[in-house]
């Protein structure tokens, strides 16, 4: 089986180490797996080559020859399945299968952001999942909202799977994990700056939190740092007095070590209330 696995960069986010997690499982089970992206980073190009899965980058600035240019390899490729990720892939993905094609089309959703529901760029985007074979959700939530937008969906092309993890991988043994000498609750959260990570509240919770409990804490923070958010999120810690709490890090491709050293693993996301449940947690746990 040929499958295509198509996102727009690879770099060091969340849906692009899911869909390298994909392309390795598929690739272990004999298949025949390439990758289409249409922006340079190669930040997870080292896993792909380890497993030989062939990478076609298409850099085109203009939208219109990008999607065309997109269009035409997907059609020329003879892939049994293209699995794409992303609002961007996934609506090219569609539109090259439009008006007939003979593969499968297969397009995750990978955040319920509620803000989908008031941009109309979102909501056109969504619409072509008519144009897709099945509409993969990582969670309920985020089929929901997807199923608000596309009522005509059907329920069994719209579906649920949770991310996949390599639990192989994973397997805290294989660590070593070296003590700590400060005394601190380490908390790692590996995530790409951007204001649905919810870094705003979660300073502001820490805030909220005793000094006796403040010194005991320390975050790290492993995520791409090259938006407007990312100056946003420094400028907050900074005025919140939290330098020696919150530190920030490059991505790296060690985050597994990072986790299995810490204490606590944070995701942070948007949510209702999340200052006052995070701070009465924190006291009521008292375990920093």
């Amino acid at each position: 089986m040929r499958i295509l696995c198509f996102i727009d960069i690879l770099g060091s986010g969340g849906a692009q180490r899911q869909l390298v997690n994909l392309a390795v499982g598929f690739k272990k089970r004999g298949c025949d797996v390439s990758f289409l992206t249409y922006h340079a980073d190669d930040f997870y190009l080292p896993i792909l080559q380890d497993y030989g899965i062939n990478v076609e980058l298409i850099e085109q600035d203009s939208y219109i020859k990008r999607l065309f240019l997109c269009r035409c390899f997907i059609r020329k490729g003879r892939f049994d399945v293209v699995i794409s990720f992303l609002e961007a892939p996934s609506f090219i993905s569609e539109v090259a299968g439009f008006p007939f094609h003979k593969w499968k089309i297969i397009v995750g959703e990978r955040s319920a952001n509620p803000r989908i529901m008031k941009s109309l760029k979102r909501k056109f985007f969504r619409v072509f999942h008519l144009f897709a074979n099945y509409v993969v959700s990582n969670s309920f939530s985020n089929r929901t909202l997807v199923k608000k937008i596309n009522p005509f969906l059907s329920d069994r092309r719209n579906i649920v799977i949770y991310n996949a993890y390599d639990l192989q991988t994973l397997d805290s043994t294989k660590f070593k994990i070296r003590e700590k000498e400060d005394g601190k609750f380490h908390i790692v959260i590996a995530a790409r700056h951007q204001r649905l990570k919810n870094l705003k509240n979660l300073a502001l919770a820490i805030s909220l939190l005793d000094d006796s409990l403040k010194k005991r804490l320390l975050i790290e923070w492993y995520g791409r740092q090259e938006n407007g958010c990312f100056e946003e999120n420094v400028q907050i810690i900074e005025e919140l007095g939290l330098n020696e709490i919150v530190r920030f890090y490059p991505p790296t491709l060690k985050i597994y070590e990072k986790m299995v050293a810490a204490e606590a693993v944070g995701l942070f996301s948007l949510m209702k209330d999340f200052r006052t449940q995070f701070a009465k947690r924190c006291v009521w746990v008292n375990q920093f």
